[in-house]
C-alpha cells in the first residue's frame, strides 16, 4: 500500500494509516492479476536475491502484516503466550512462527482438523479444533486458567466474543482481520476490571515488508506456499480457497516464470 511519506502520519512512522495516498495494487493500482504493471517507486520493497518470486510474492501480505500486527501493534514479548485465530491462513501461519521467534507460547485456533499438521510444522504449542469456534474455555484451561497475554484476532466479529473470554488481566487484543464483516457485542464492564487494550492493526509499512523479506531470506520465517498455478487458472484457485481448501498461500505464476 503506498503513502505520501509527507504528511503527519507519514512522518510519525505510521504511513500504513496515510490517507493522502493509500492506494493499493490490484485495487485502486490495476495490474494485481496481470504479466507486467507499472508501480510508483514509493509502493516498492526490493527482494533479496536468494529469495524465489513464488515465495516473496507472498510475503508483504502474509509476514508483513503480522511483523506489523504482533511487533509493531502487539509488542509481544519473550514469555508471553499468544491466541491466534484463523491461523491456518497465510498471515496466520506466518504469525504462529513470528510470535515463536519472539519467544511466545502459541495457542492456534483452527476451526479443520484437516490444518492442524500446518500449524505444528509452523511451531504452535497447542491447537485448538473448534468448528464452533467456541474456544474459549480450552484456551483458558490451556493456561492453567489464567487466560493469554495477548490475541491475535484475524477471523473478526465472528470469533471475537470468544477471544475476549479467553484474555488474562492486562491482555492485548490485535484486531488485524474481519473476515465475515460485521458488528459485536462488547461488554465494558470486562474491558475495565481487566484493563483489556484493544488495538486496530492495519497493512505493512515499507520498513516493515524490508524486515520481513530479511526473515524470510536469513531462515528464520518459512512461507507456506501451499501451490503455484498458471495466471490463466486464477479462477480455479479462487474456487479451492473459497471452499477453504489452502492452508497457506496459492502464487499465480506468469507465463515467463512457470
Amino acid at each position: 500500500r503506498l503513502s505520501c511519506g509527507e504528511c503527519a502520519l507519514c512522518k510519525s512512522g505510521r504511513n500504513s494509516l496515510c490517507k493522502k495516498d493509500n492506494r493499493f495494487f490490484g485495487e485502486e493500482i490495476s495490474g494485481g492479476y496481470a504479466q507486467y504493471m507499472t508501480a510508483p517507486v514509493m509502493g516498492l520493497g526490493r527482494v533479496p536475491a536468494n529469495l524465489p518470486w513464488p515465495v516473496a510474492a507472498t510475503v508483504c501480505c502474509t509476514l508483513g502484516t503480522a511483523v506489523h500486527t504482533l511487533r509493531t501493534r502487539g509488542k509481544v514479548r519473550d514469555g508471553e503466550t499468544v491466541l491466534i485465530t484463523g491461523a491456518s491462513g497465510g498471515v496466520g501461519l506466518a504469525a504462529v512462527q513470528l510470535a515463536k521467534v519472539d519467544g511466545a507460547r502459541v495457542i492456534a485456533v483452527t476451526s479443520g482438523e484437516a490444518k492442524v499438521a500446518a500449524l505444528r510444522e509452523a511451531g504452535a504449542d497447542e491447537v485448538i479444533v473448534s468448528r464452533g469456534l467456541d474456544f474459549a474455555s480450552q484456551a483458558k484451561k490451556l493456561t492453567g486458567g489464567e487466560g493469554v497475554n495477548v490475541a491475535i484476532e484475524i477471523v473478526g466479529s465472528v470469533t471475537f466474543p470468544q477471544t475476549l473470554k479467553a484474555m488474562a488481566p492486562g491482555g492485548r487484543v490485535v484486531v488485524v482481520g474481519n473476515l465475515e464483516t460485521g458488528t459485536v457485542d462488547l461488554n465494558p464492564g470486562l474491558v475495565i476490571v481487566k484493563e483489556l487494550e484493544i488495538i486496530g492493526a492495519f497493512a505493512t509499512t515499507r520498513e516493515e515488508l524490508d524486515e520481513s523479506l530479511r526473515l524470510v531470506a536469513d531462515g528464520k520465517i518459512r512461507p507456506f506456499v501451499s501451490d503455484a498455478v498458471p495466471l490463466e487458472q486464477a479462477g480455479k484457485a479462487h474456487f479451492r480457497l473459497e471452499n477453504r481448501e489452502i492452508a497457506g498461500r496459492v502464487v499465480l505464476l506468469p507465463q515467463e516464470i512457470q
